[in-house]
Protein backbone atom coordinates (compact mmCIF):
# COMPACT_ATOMS: atom_id res chain seq x y z
CA UNK A 1 0.00 0.00 0.00
CA UNK A 2 1.25 3.66 -0.55
CA UNK A 3 -0.76 6.34 0.76
CA UNK A 4 -0.17 9.24 -1.89
CA UNK A 5 -1.75 12.64 -1.80
CA UNK A 6 -3.91 13.64 -4.61
CA UNK A 7 -2.03 16.31 -5.21
CA UNK A 8 1.13 13.62 -6.44
CA UNK A 9 2.86 13.42 -10.08
CA UNK A 10 0.64 10.96 -11.86
CA UNK A 11 3.60 9.74 -13.58
CA UNK A 12 4.66 8.20 -10.29
CA UNK A 13 2.01 5.69 -10.78
CA UNK A 14 2.96 5.16 -14.22
CA UNK A 15 6.35 4.35 -12.91
CA UNK A 16 5.07 2.07 -10.37
CA UNK A 17 2.95 0.09 -11.71
CA UNK A 18 3.16 -0.33 -15.22
CA UNK A 19 6.92 -1.54 -17.59
CA UNK A 20 9.61 -3.39 -17.37
CA UNK A 21 10.36 -1.27 -14.28
CA UNK A 22 7.29 -2.22 -12.70
CA UNK A 23 7.84 -1.85 -8.56
CA UNK A 24 4.39 -3.17 -7.74
CA UNK A 25 1.77 -5.30 -8.40
CA UNK A 26 -0.72 -3.08 -7.19
CA UNK A 27 -1.09 0.18 -5.48
CA UNK A 28 -3.96 1.53 -3.33
CA UNK A 29 -3.96 5.08 -2.36
CA UNK A 30 -5.71 6.44 0.36
CA UNK A 31 -6.42 9.60 1.20
CA UNK A 32 -9.07 11.69 3.14
CA UNK A 33 -9.93 13.80 -0.28
CA UNK A 34 -12.96 12.14 -2.06
CA UNK A 35 -12.12 11.87 -6.26
CA UNK A 36 -15.95 11.08 -6.84
CA UNK A 37 -17.38 13.22 -6.31
CA UNK A 38 -14.07 15.61 -6.38
CA UNK A 39 -13.78 17.21 -2.57
CA UNK A 40 -11.05 19.90 -3.81
CA UNK A 41 -9.08 20.05 -7.03
CA UNK A 42 -7.53 17.14 -8.43
CA UNK A 43 -5.31 17.24 -11.45
CA UNK A 44 -7.17 15.90 -14.52
CA UNK A 45 -4.11 13.94 -15.51
CA UNK A 46 -4.21 12.15 -11.82
CA UNK A 47 -7.94 11.07 -12.61
CA UNK A 48 -6.54 9.52 -16.18
CA UNK A 49 -4.09 8.09 -14.37
CA UNK A 50 -6.16 6.47 -12.33
CA UNK A 51 -8.64 5.27 -15.38
CA UNK A 52 -5.14 4.53 -17.24
CA UNK A 53 -4.34 1.74 -14.51
CA UNK A 54 -7.37 0.59 -12.82
CA UNK A 55 -6.48 -2.84 -12.74
CA UNK A 56 -2.82 -1.85 -10.71
CA UNK A 57 -3.99 1.33 -8.73
CA UNK A 58 -6.65 1.43 -6.44
CA UNK A 59 -8.22 5.08 -4.51
CA UNK A 60 -9.81 5.05 -1.50
CA UNK A 61 -11.21 7.90 0.24
CA UNK A 62 -11.17 7.48 3.98
CA UNK A 63 -10.71 9.19 7.41
CA UNK A 64 -7.23 8.01 8.83
CA UNK A 65 -7.97 9.08 12.05
CA UNK A 66 -10.44 6.07 12.65
CA UNK A 67 -8.10 3.07 13.67
CA UNK A 68 -10.96 0.47 12.20
CA UNK A 69 -10.42 2.48 8.94
CA UNK A 70 -6.74 2.08 8.95
CA UNK A 71 -6.88 -1.65 9.72
CA UNK A 72 -9.44 -2.00 6.67
CA UNK A 73 -7.06 -0.17 4.52
CA UNK A 74 -4.15 -2.95 5.05
CA UNK A 75 -6.58 -5.48 3.76
CA UNK A 76 -5.35 -7.04 0.34
CA UNK A 77 -7.11 -7.10 -2.67
CA UNK A 78 -9.07 -10.45 -2.98
CA UNK A 79 -6.92 -13.27 -4.34
CA UNK A 80 -3.64 -11.22 -3.56
CA UNK A 81 -0.93 -11.25 -1.09
CA UNK A 82 -0.40 -9.06 1.90
CA UNK A 83 1.25 -5.90 0.65
CA UNK A 84 4.36 -5.82 1.45
CA UNK A 85 5.57 -2.37 1.53
CA UNK A 86 3.85 0.68 3.07
CA UNK A 87 4.87 4.27 2.48
CA UNK A 88 3.23 6.81 4.89
CA UNK A 89 2.43 10.25 3.05
CA UNK A 90 0.18 11.66 5.51
CA UNK A 91 0.14 14.84 6.75
CA UNK A 92 -1.50 18.16 7.32
CA UNK A 93 -0.93 21.40 4.58
CA UNK A 94 -3.21 23.90 6.40
CA UNK A 95 -0.63 25.11 8.65
CA UNK A 96 -3.18 28.25 9.58
CA UNK A 97 -5.20 25.40 11.68
CA UNK A 98 -4.67 25.08 15.48
CA UNK A 99 -1.41 22.36 16.67
CA UNK A 100 -4.18 20.04 18.42
CA UNK A 101 -6.30 20.34 14.87
CA UNK A 102 -2.64 19.28 13.10
CA UNK A 103 -1.75 16.79 15.15
CA UNK A 104 -5.22 14.72 15.10
CA UNK A 105 -5.05 14.88 11.12
CA UNK A 106 -1.65 13.53 10.90
CA UNK A 107 0.39 12.78 13.85
CA UNK A 108 -2.60 10.30 15.07
CA UNK A 109 -2.80 8.28 11.53
CA UNK A 110 0.58 7.70 11.21
CA UNK A 111 0.88 6.25 14.65
CA UNK A 112 -1.63 3.85 13.61
CA UNK A 113 -0.08 2.96 10.67
CA UNK A 114 2.96 1.74 12.95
Amino acid sequence: MVLLPCDADPAQLVRLTSGSGRYAQHLRIVDKVSVSPATTYIPPAFFRALEQHKDTVEYRQANLTIASVVAASFDPPEGRAPFSVVYDLTGEKAFDKAPIVRSLSADHPSERLG
